[in-house]
């Protein structure tokens, strides 16, 4: 565990994030009404008019505006928006309209699709999934040794077409030191510090300062054997003598690690990698790269500076896997390169949810987000403009901007699967099971709607920059946050709104009534900043119905408590059709959760970790790394708090309700065709376990797993009743 200035005093027992997630609903709540909305077809039962409102700020505000870019000299800069360029700060609508629509989203149940569909990529050589990486990018054991999958080629780019295409080459690798000896670079290549830049291109151009010689040279090769290295015997050709030989390649550079290894005795830095390659033999035909693998290959070097300087050479080495049929599987910049998922972020919500990504305009309707804010459907006429306007908010008085403060804003991507992938937990923070659920895996799921949790005043305050990153002004940034305390006023504009659809609206401002419930704003969210509350302002408020007839709508407390309470009745019912209550599911005990500040410190004290980001810091701390040799995970926020959550509705929490997306269809399904009493009957009984029986290979053995999980939960396993005992010997296989 870490204390409040990052200092371990002990072994986190989960992983530490300044972030948690809402749970991913299995199924997608579309209203009934959603066909009929439009700006020009007034419901009998509709609203307009103008919510006048104030918001204030609890913590650091910074909602940016003008930017400074960094520089080698000095950090960037972010100060609060204003209008025009003196004029008073202010949120722009878009910024209130998006942390609404965010609520509105997870409480109305609706879709996650406005996501990237990336393909992310992994590599690991030691790490938590590092058998998986290995199957995939060599082959062999450690005793005989372990020979690498990939191939090597140049790499050229039609500049007309820009269609990619490989020619094959053969490849041996060179110690440092030949390569030290050939140059006369001595000191450098024996001392190569991984703390430094030492990207391929930092090694290029160190090559052209050292050494008059071009990359071209003669080399003498040995066999391909077995070489013993301290983690491992591997094979491949090794290069003998450089400069001299029977055979003419080029000298190919590619990264040096940047965390430096030590040896577990004496404590001294070990050089990691100390070979390079050479590439000889070049094949006159090429392979043409398929669309999908060039594709994969941008995504992954997207934001590679080895990338942005190799693109425009002509010729650039590659290592590539083939495919078995002779094409190309994938390909990266180093032997043991970044391999991609088999899965992509879409293909991962799929499998908690297709709808999830159905689009507007297919017959699928419109969720509550879509209706209130509008959307841009799979087809023009299917565009739905919406009935919501955020105006801007503009702030009391001439509130000026705090002491300056710098830090990073970086933080963990997508690919730190034990946090972003669904992972079976124990309840304490580990990992369950062999090892951890990753994008290559098929019935991968996301851990659903990202959120940071609202923490009090003494926990706001961001990270310091430790360590080299003080020395790189380029990663860094002063954030310029207006006072707790500022106040902003500001009117939200409405038309033609049906009860529960005003309701929505009011209970995504204000919490469904709750004034100690926090908004997250702005940047520096990870740090605390940005925590606002919102209050309807009734003296300013006006309500028109559509119904001349219903006469003047009054705007007092009461009257705005009955539109949000028809928003929670409309989704106690909806919810209620599916099984379950929607005010008890995983998704608002989450949501709600992570509103309230004074749960942080009982969060953090449940789960022996902070809500800041794991620490990475020069070659000497990775708790990244160590929480993945820990297998630790990040645990559920509203469980760690001990918030009971029941009568979940079928099918919701995809993978994370039932263990499997098989599950979460079949048992509501089983529930309704054979009148059984609850979700329970069908798990214990043998309806479930004649309906599994009709799988058949890797899925039959993953929801063989997951039912056995669900009878472990239950208690089935250990002293299972005589019904049991027979399913279990006769049917699941799990007695002798």
């Amino acid at each position: 565990m870490a204390d409040r200035n990052g200092n371990r005093g002990g072994q986190e027992q989960a992983i530490s994030a300044p972030y948690n997630f809402v749970p991913l609903s299995g199924w997608v709540h579309t209203p009934e009404w959603g066909p009929q909305v439009g700006h020009d077809r007034p419901f009998r039962d509709g609203v307009s008019g103008t919510l006048a409102f104030t918001l204030q700020a609890d913590s650091p505000l910074l909602v940016g505006g003008h930017q400074k870019t960094p520089s080698e000299d000095s950090p960037g800069e972010v100060h609060p928006f204003r209008l025009g360029d003196n004029g008073p700060c202010a949120i722009p609508g878009s910024s209130l309209k998006g942390m609404l629509r965010s609520v509105v989203e997870i409480a109305g149940f609706g879709r996650m699709r406005m996501v990237d569909d990336q393909r992310l990529s992994i590599r690991d050589l030691a790490g938590a999934v590092s058998k998986t990486y290995r199957e995939k990018m060599a082959a062999g054991d450690p005793r005989k040794g372990f020979k690498p999958k990939a191939r090597a080629g140049w790499l050229r780019i039609d500049a007309g077409s820009g269609h990619a295409q490989i020619f094959p080459c053969r490849y041996a690798r060179v110690e440092h030191d030949l390569i030290a000896e050939y140059s006369g670079d001595h000191k450098w290549w024996h001392n190569i510090d991984p703390g430094k830049d030492t990207s391929a291109h930092f090694k290029y151009d160190r090559w052209k300062k050292a050494s008059k010689e071009s990359l071209e040279t003669s080399f003498t090769v040995g066999p391909e054997e077995t070489h013993h290295h301290r983690q491992a015997n591997l094979v491949y050709r090794k290069v003998l003598a450089l400069g001299e030989g029977d055979k003419r390649g080029t000298l190919v550079f590619t990264g040096q690690p940047g965390r430096a290894q030590r040896d577990e005795k004496s404590g001294k830095r070990i050089k990691s990698k100390h070979m390079e390659f050479v590439f000889f033999d070049c094949e006159e035909e090429s392979r043409e790269v398929p669309e999908p693998v060039w594709r994969n290959f941008l995504q992954i070097h997207a934001n590679s500076d080895d990338w942005e300087k190799w693109r425009e050479k002509p010729w650039i080495p590659i290592f590539y896997l083939d495919d078995g049929k002779g094409g190309i599987a994938s390909m990266g910049l180093a032997l043991m390169y970044r391999l991609a998922y088999d899965n992509s972020i879409h293909e991962a919500i799929e499998n908690t949810g297709s709808e999830h990504l159905a689009l507007p305009g297919e017959g699928h309707g419109y969720d509550l987000a879509d209706l209130l804010f509008g959307t841009v459907g799979a087809e023009q006429d299917a565009a739905l403009r919406g009935r919501v306007t955020c105006e801007y908010a503009i702030a009391e008085g001439d509130p000026r901007p705090m002491k300056p403060q710098t830090t990073i804003l970086n933080g963990p991507k997508p690919t730190f699967y034990p946090n972003y992938v669904v992972q079976k937990e124990n309840g304490k923070g580990r990992l369950k099971g062999n090892g951890y659920a990753t994008f290559m895996d098929k019935d991968v799921t996301i851990r659903g709607f990202k959120r940071y949790p609202a923490r009090p005043a003494d926990q706001v305050a961001v990270q310091e920059v430790t360590g080299k990153q003080k020395e790189n002004k380029k990663v860094q940034v002063k954030l310029y946050p207006l006072e707790p305390g500022t106040t902003f006023r500001g009117r939200i504009r409405f038309h033609n709104l049906r009860p529960a659809e005003l309701g929505a609206l009011l209970w995504a401002m204000t919490w469904g009534g709750n004034q100690e419930f926090r908004h997250g704003l702005g940047m520096g969210k990870p740090f605390g900043f940005g925590q606002v509350r919102l209050e309807v302002d009734p003296a300013a408020t006006e309500l028109r119905p559509n119904d001349p007839s219903a006469g003047p709508v009054s705007t007092d407390e009461a009257t705005l408590d009955e539109y949000r309470q028809a928003f929670v009745a409309h989704m106690e019912a909806e919810h209620g059709r599916r099984g379950g209550a929607w005010a008890t599911s995983r998704q608002i005990a989450n949501l709600l959760a992570m509103a309230d500040p004074a749960n942080a410190p009982q969060y953090e004290a449940a789960t022996g970790t902070r809500l800041h980001h794991p620490r990475l810091e020069d070659n000497r701390i990775n708790e990244f790394q160590d929480a993945k040799k820990a297998h630790a995970v990040l645990p559920d926020y509203a469980a760690s708090l001990g918030v009971e959550t029941g009568g979940e509705a079928r099918g919701s929490g995809g993978a994370g309700d039932y263990g499997h997306p098989w599950l979460d269809e079949a048992i509501p399904r089983l529930v309704a065709e054979n009148n059984a009493r609850d979700a329970e009957e069908i798990i214990r009984g043998k309806v479930l376990a004649e309906a599994w029986k009709g799988l058949e290979g890797e899925e039959r053995e993953a929801v063989g797993a997951a039912i056995k999980d669900l009878w472990e939960a239950r208690g089935l396993l250990e002293a299972p009743p005589k019904p049991q005992k027979k399913l279990m010997r006769n049917v699941y296989g799990w007695l002798e």
